[in-house]
């Protein structure tokens, strides 16, 4: 796993404080630093690379990669699965390979195919190529197709900074960082800020399955995936569905077992750790596996002893760490420089803390990433089911008149609140309802004025998806085209190389996501027997469903308790109603009822305050580089 950065433009940049600003990333690469120029031709490159080393630890694997005659060059960040036949490829092309690494056959396929060779890629990864070898020169920014690794660029009177973290942007002598009304917005109803937006006007995150054009000055972008729905269904019974989804698992994590330094894999006790876990264990044979969880004080939240059951009947080498109100006081200021933007999920904390834990034995990680949104796990999905078949049944100036009117009568009391959800438009409000933080509803009562939802990153993946998918099955295409790539996976690589620790999600192989989005959608969710249907026929050849069937826990912190006791005092300070309302334009009132609710053990509204605290945060930790 690496960190890049770079500048192209008509200027030829400074290049020490272009080494200056790739010296932030060098959390992402500890292992090697390179660097590339071109000042050739009329756009100037200056191209810079931070190396984590996981495949050919040699100098032949330093880069920025270069072709012989100087015209192609890559800085790449990530993992490239399918790299040994993509290379015996190459090499019948021409490809002069200098090293064994996976990013070097991006250099050499882009040399031969253009950007057709981006759909040939497997794995997760971000990458800058340079092309100097038509008229004008471009440079290509790419962000593998579910986004697990991030890529931030601003363009600025004809120049482009691109990075794979903000901070390096932010570190630049040209940058802009104007902070984003839209983006605070959509930051307030979801916890994290969606891509292609980010905290800052000028400054974009290049989306997943997207690449980025920059050329004459000016950048467009591309899309060469995304997630839909194919026209061609899986047609097989549900043990069908099982037999293939376990021969995809079982491809996916071999490649991503592949490494030349020590790898564990992290192990919750859920279904998705449980069966990578599982998966790996069988394949590693008689070597040990090490696996890691991070348990709570608080038995709610604590998942620690169902992971060390199913540990025992894998026989991994496993370590558990119980995280204490010491390391959440350590943790807590670190979190704004981890995430560069407002983050609100504070699941993130426990996330480090793990990561930190995994990197003291293994530099490589396996995860159990993406397998609610990619099989509908989540507890959100029954309410849309019943809000859908509102949807479905009730014509919309019905609910709109009848919402109303219960919203009149009974203000924001339940009844009320039910007749504001019942009135929604579209599903995408519908998804803000039940999935949201401070959705649509509580955003009217958190800044007094209505959420407008016109220029919203969601309902642009509504319009999109309508017509392909069931409304009543929306709710997990939302959590697979938003929730997962800006949240967890952004989550999971910014806790992870903090450590310089690479975390490899095998369910988010492409072929899996391709596979599980053609399948019958019955095959993954039934109201009565709940999610990941097809998932658990898989697990359960592996391990005994005693072990792990029981309700959905989630991976998140007593952040409610933290607020009654460790965190109260600063969560006065920087929750101050006068103070966000100054700041933000939040309403005293409403801040000030959250706050006297969770102090006086009325309501847990933690969810809630943690978003607003995590906000100060940010504010605060960006209020020491620039003024916000």
């Amino acid at each position: 796993m690496c960190g890049i950065f770079g500048f192209a433009g008509r200027t030829v940049p400074d290049e020490t404080a272009m080494r200056a600003a790739l010296e932030t990333l060098r959390h992402r690469g500890p292992d090697q630093e390179g660097w590339f120029s071109d000042y050739e031709s009329g756009c100037k490159l200056w191209m810079g690379h931070r190396r984590l080393s996981i495949l050919d630890l040699s100098e032949a694997g330093r880069q920025p990669f270069v072709t012989p005659d100087r015209r192609v060059a890559v800085a790449v960040n990530g993992e490239i699965y399918n790299y040994r036949e993509l290379r015996a490829e190459l090499e019948k092309q021409g490809a002069q390979f200098r090293s064994e690494s996976d990013s070097e056959v991006l250099l050499w396929g882009f040399r031969f195919e253009g950007e057709k060779f981006f759909g040939r890629l497997r794995g997760m990864y971000a990458a800058a190529v340079w092309d100097r070898r038509g008229e004008t020169p471009r440079l290509l920014l790419l962000r593998d197709r579910l986004g697990i690794k991030p890529l931030y660029y601003q363009v600025w009177d004809g120049e482009l900074i691109f990075a794979s973290e903000l901070k390096a942007v932010a570190a630049c002598p040209g940058f802009r960082g104007t902070p984003d009304p839209l983006a605070l917005d959509q930051y307030l109803y979801l916890r994290y800020v969606p891509s292609p937006l980010s905290i800052y006007r000028e400054v974009r995150k290049v989306a997943p399955g997207e690449y980025a054009v920059f050329e004459n000055g000016q950048c467009r972008t591309e899309t060469y995936w995304r997630i839909e729905v194919p026209e061609t269904k899986f047609s097989g019974t549900l043990e069908d569905a099982a037999d293939e989804l376990d021969q995809l698992l079982n491809e996916a994590v071999r490649e991503e077992l592949m490494s030349d330094v020590p790898l564990g894999a992290f192990l919750s006790g859920g279904i998705d750790s449980t069966l990578i876990c599982a998966i790996a264990r069988r394949q590693l044979g008689c070597r040990k596996l090490k696996t890691f969880t991070i348990g709570f004080e608080s038995a709610r939240e604590d998942e620690s002893p169902y992971a060390q059951k199913i540990a025992e009947y894998l026989g991994t080498e496993h370590t558990c760490e119980i995280m204490t109100r010491k390391e959440l006081f350590e943790i807590l200021p670190k979190l704004p420089e981890l995430y560069d933007e407002p983050y609100g999920d504070d699941s993130a904390l426990p996330t480090y803390l793990l990561s930190g834990v995994a990197r003291k034995q293994v530099v490589a990680a396996l995860s159990g990433d993406g397998g609610d949104e990619l099989f509908f796990g989540y507890n959100n999905l029954p309410a849309l089911w019943k809000v859908a078949r509102i949807d479905e049944w009730v014509p919309r100036p019905l609910r709109r008149l009848g919402g109303g009117l219960l919203h009149g009568l009974f203000g924001w009391s339940y009844p009320g609140k039910c007749g504001k959800a019942v009135a929604y438009d579209r599903m995408d409000d519908a998804y803000g309802v039940v999935s949201g933080v401070f959705s649509w509803l509580n955003f009217e009562r958190l800044t007094g004025r209505p959420f407008h939802s016109a220029d919203f990153e969601l309902r642009k993946v509504v319009k999109r998806l309508e017509g392909m998918v069931p409304s009543r099955y929306l709710a997990a295409f939302l959590d697979m085209a938003e929730y997962l790539p800006d949240d967890i996976c952004c989550k999971v690589d910014r806790a992870s190389m903090a450590h310089s620790l690479e975390v490899r999600p095998p369910l988010l192989d492409h072929r899996i996501v391709e596979f599980a989005n053609a399948l019958p959608f019955h095959y993954k969710y039934d109201r009565r027997l709940g999610g990941k249907l097809v998932l658990k026929k898989v697990l359960e050849r592996y391990v005994p469903r005693e072990l792990w069937e029981r309700p959905k826990q989630g991976f998140s912190s007593p952040v409610g308790d933290w607020f009654r006791g460790a965190l109260r005092t600063e969560a006065e300070t920087l929750l101050n109603p006068e103070k966000l309302h100054r700041e933000w334009g939040c309403r005293t009132e409403y801040v000030r009822s959250l706050l006297e609710e969770h102090f006086g053990n009325r309501r847990d509204t933690g969810y809630w305050l943690w978003i607003l605290f995590a906000l100060e945060l940010w504010k605060k930790s960006a209020g020491k580089r620039q003024k916000i």
